[in-house]
């Protein structure tokens, strides 16, 4: 059990009686001097009495720490349905007397207690009223001069609470006449005070009728209170009375008292007073705030002084959100961006940072058009502030900024702010921004996947490895960051750069994080691979993920294996777990570390659903769990049993089936497009190559004889040795063409053809080109009977070693 003493520290019961700066009881001083028996005797209570009575014996006591102890007990008793009436009884009839002595940690003690049944909403509106309002009555609002500012504040906050769930009609008695009798200008300043701080919460729980009838004079009069702190709080009270009453009270008396307040005396109140009135302007009707409040504001952005720069830039983005619509003229608005910028330009960077706070409102303000004219150049200013808190606070608020502006306009003025605060070397700044990486990537990305967005994501390369860097060593950080970059596939749409950049950093980052940390990465890395249209680059990485971590030398690893395992189960289809992590994971049943074996053994019934019926790693799963139950370690054994159990009674339902066929249709899917992707490419290259040829082709009929004399040699070559003989037309018709170009003739050239069809050249040409054609699909069908025969043989070589 731990209180507070007089500094506001924790302290337990022990470390109070020895160093707490308050006075022991003296009863327990003498025990503790002279240890009589009689002494001992009289702290002493008999273990055979139930909760309420031990409570009840040390509400009795003389000594300060059972007192205590009856204190905490309470809401304890009280959330007991069967103690709760019997603690009621005691606390009516206790009154908690003790609390009159005014001890600094017996209040502080009452006050954590009663707060903490309000705040578990045991008692009934009834039951407050009968027995927890009489002991706030007693012990505070009739002791308020007598008591230690800090416990004042504390019962304050008990009574404001309470008032919300006391009934309308303890309200509208008990407690109003309470607050007017304490708010006369009789009463001393403290009762004023309190009346101050209790006049807004009550008017928020009465009727419109009661606040106009019988409070709302008495809050005027304390709005001219003598004492410049009931003036500051009524201040802070006139919003939530603006609400309670009627729009002319509103329009006239609460706006003359808040003018009255703007130009007070005392600069505590002329601040408290220029917030409210900020926050209060949209209460005011357009012709009110057009003739009274905006003619204020303007004075003030005239004339910012020091006193008054921290509240203004604390609170301007609000100011210029709810005095837009009033901005009719262009100088009118163009004074609120210059008053702006000059706060942003502010040497006190307590005052930059409030700026940068509100920048996302003036953003809103401006209007996406015209960012870059008014306020770009202070976001770039911002975010590269010497003061990390302005950097910070710009970083935690970047993408409510590319929210308003969208995805080109952020494209165009954001990037460079973005990549400022993403290389930023600050570990503030960075935990700032790590949080929201995912909703300022997403606007930046388009669905046009077209050379400006590839140039885009490759500039952002750089910046999001370096953020990655700056965070690694704070895992807390670290965590949320590698959350975020689930969305790579989404915004890097070339799977290359997720290879060659992101995937080395998640495959270190499992090796050397901390486990939570790997966990993550290992998760990213699954949906990459899974993502990933490249079979050539998803096999690499299967194969880099068995070699590192399913043979690792360190037992954590092998166990971020399984984990993985576990993850490609759920994210793959059953044919990709057992093409490419069935074998290896059959083969961890002899590890020599227990909580690997035992990671497997929970692995058992999701990789009996991956495989196919009488398959013989089904004999191999068998003799597993047979290995299993005779494990020396019995947590092994117990996990085989349980994992037994599942398997028998979990059988593959149809509907696994089509989500695991879905899968694989997915994933053919995904090699459809990797094939059809690699077809391009190659087209590409045959269309270059062909051009190249033309070109040459092009130069040799120009003149140049030895590029004719090899060409036809190619021809003689084809056609063989007996062709050398045909007509040289042959030549210009049959003459190989370049790879990539589709053939061509023009309509003479057909007419020609057609013509001349009966010639003995053509004739001798046709015969050549059947018979060559016969020739080679001869050779052909030879070739792919002849490599048949060989796959045959060796298929027969492989079956009977597989048996053997």
């Amino acid at each position: 059990m731990c209180i507070r003493d007089r500094n506001g520290c924790e302290r337990g019961i022990m470390e109070l009686g020895e160093t707490a700066p308050f006075e022991i009881d003296d009863s327990y001083t003498a025990v503790k001097k002279s240890d009589a028996p009689q002494d001992i005797d009289r702290l002493t209570f008999d273990e055979k009495l139930d909760e309420v009575e031990k409570t009840a014996a040390c509400l009795g006591s003389s000594n300060i720490f059972q007192q205590i102890f009856a204190l905490v007990s309470f809401p304890r008793l009280l959330r007991n349905a069967q103690l709760k009436p019997r603690a009621l009884a005691l606390l009516t009839e206790s009154n908690l007397g003790f609390l009159s002595s005014g001890k600094t940690e017996l209040m502080i003690a009452a006050a954590q207690s009663f707060t903490e049944i309000l705040d578990s909403a045991v008692l009934c509106p009834v039951e407050l009223d009968q027995h927890l309002f009489p002991v706030l009555q007693n012990a505070y609002l009739n002791r308020l001069s007598a008591l230690d500012p800090v416990v004042s504040l504390l019962w304050r906050e008990l009574f404001v609470e309470m008032m919300r769930q006391l009934a309308v009609s303890v309200l509208r008695g008990k407690v109003l006449q309470i607050v007017l009798s304490k708010s006369q200008y009789s009463q001393p300043t403290h009762n004023r005070t309190l009346a101050a701080n209790t006049v807004g919460i009550l008017c928020e729980l009465l009727d419109h009728e009661t606040v106009e009838q019988e409070l709302f004079a008495q809050a005027m009069c304390l709005c001219q209170d003598t004492d410049y702190e009931v003036r500051a709080i009524m201040c802070g009270q006139l919003p939530q009375i603006a609400r309670a009453v009627s729009a002319d009270l509103v329009n006239k008396r609460i706006l003359e008292e808040l003018l009255d307040l703007v130009g007070d005396e005392i600069l505590e109140v002329r601040l408290q007073a220029v917030d409210t009135m900020i926050s209060m302007c949209d209460v005011f009707e357009t012709e009110i705030r057009a003739t009274q409040i905006l003619p204020i504001v303007k004075q003030i952005c005239r004339n910012v002084s020091d006193d008054v720069s921290l509240t203004l830039a604390a609170n301007f983005g609000l100011l210029a959100c709810k005095l837009s619509a009033d901005l009719v003229a262009d100088g009118d608005s163009l004074m609120i961006f210059e008053t702006f910028k000059g706060l942003a330009k502010n040497p006190d960077s307590t005052c930059r940072k409030h700026c940068a706070f509100n920048f996302p409102a003036m953003v809103k303000t401006s209007g996406a058009a015209k960012f870059a004219v008014h306020l770009l150049d202070t976001l770039v200013a911002l975010s590269a502030d010497e003061a990390v808190p302005v950097r910070q606070t710009i970083a935690a608020g970047i993408h409510e900024i590319a929210l308003i502006l969208g995805g080109q306009r952020s494209i165009t003025h954001l990037k460079p702010v973005i990549i400022t605060l993403f290389t930023d070397s600050s570990m503030a700044v960075c935990e700032a921004v790590v949080p929201k990486v995912g909703v300022i990537l997403g606007v930046l990305r388009s669905d046009d996947s077209g050379e400006p967005q590839q140039a885009l994501w490759h500039e952002m390369l750089s910046p999001l490895l370096a953020l990655q860097t700056t965070v690694e060593h704070k895992w807390r950080v670290h965590l949320p960051l590698l959350k975020q970059w689930r969305g790579l596939p989404d915004w890097y749409t070339n799977r290359n750069d997720i290879y060659e950049h992101f995937v080395p950093v998640l495959l270190t980052a499992m090796n050397a994080a901390p486990n939570v940390v790997a966990q993550e990465a290992a998760s990213v890395l699954c949906l990459c691979i899974r993502r990933n249209n490249f079979d050539f680059q998803q096999r690499a990485m299967c194969q880099r993920i068995l070699r590192e971590f399913g043979r690792a030398s360190r037992w954590s690893l092998r166990m971020l294996f399984l984990d993985f395992c576990e993850m490609v189960m759920t994210t793959f289809s059953r044919r990709f777990f057992r093409t490419h992590f069935l074998d290896h994971i059959l083969m961890m049943d002899t590890d020599r570390v227990p909580n690997v074996r035992k990671r497997l053994a929970q692995l058992l019934p999701a990789i009996a659903e991956a495989l196919p019926p009488n398959s013989i790693h089904s004999e191999k799963l068998e003799g597993i769990l047979e290995c299993f139950h005779q494990d020396r370690d019995r947590d092994v054994v117990e996990t085989t049993t349980w994992a037994q159990e599942q398997i028998v009674s979990r059988p593959l339902s149809a509907e696994d089936d089509e989500i695991d066929r879905r899968k694989e249709l997915e994933e053919d899917g995904d090699s459809k497009a990797e094939a059809a992707m690699h077809s391009l490419v190659q087209e590409r290259r045959n269309i270059s190559r062909g051009r190249t040829c033309q070109l040459s082709g092009s130069l040799a009929e120009k003149g140049k004889k030895p590029a004719q004399i090899s060409s036809r040699r190619s021809l003689c070559r084809k056609l063989g040795p007996n062709s050398l003989t045909h007509d040289p037309q042959l030549d210009k018709s049959d003459r190989l063409r370049p790879m990539g170009r589709r053939e061509t003739t023009s309509a003479p050239n057909l007419q020609s053809l057609v013509r001349h069809q009966d010639s003995p050249s053509v004739t001798f040409s046709n015969s050549l080109i059947s018979n060559k054609t016969k020739q080679s699909a001869a050779a052909r069908s030879q070739r792919r009977h002849s490599a048949s025969s060989d796959r045959s043989s060796l298929s027969s070589e492989r079956r009977a070693n597989f048996k053997r």
